[in-house]
Parts: structure tokens; C-alpha cells; sequence
């Protein structure tokens, strides 16, 4: 029951400015990165 097709990711086409500069920003960039 596998589908060929790609589902796509939940935060295709939104764009994140990440600015942090300590542990917890780019670990939060990282995390939205990874979604979308």
C-alpha cells in the first residue's frame, strides 16, 4: 500500500528568516528547515 507518488512537506513554499544566534534559533531554523 505504498504510493509512488511525494507527499508534500507541511511548510513547502514558506519562508523563514532565521537571525538567532544562540542554541535554541538555529536549532528552531534547523527543525522548520527540515519541515519544509
Amino acid at each position: 500500500m505504498t504510493s509512488s507518488a511525494i507527499s508534500p512537506r507541511p511548510l513547502a513554499g514558506i519562508k523563514v528568516l532565521e537571525l538567532g544566534q544562540l542554541i535554541a534559533g538555529p536549532f528552531a531554523g534547523k527543525i522548520l528547515a527540515e519541515f519544509g
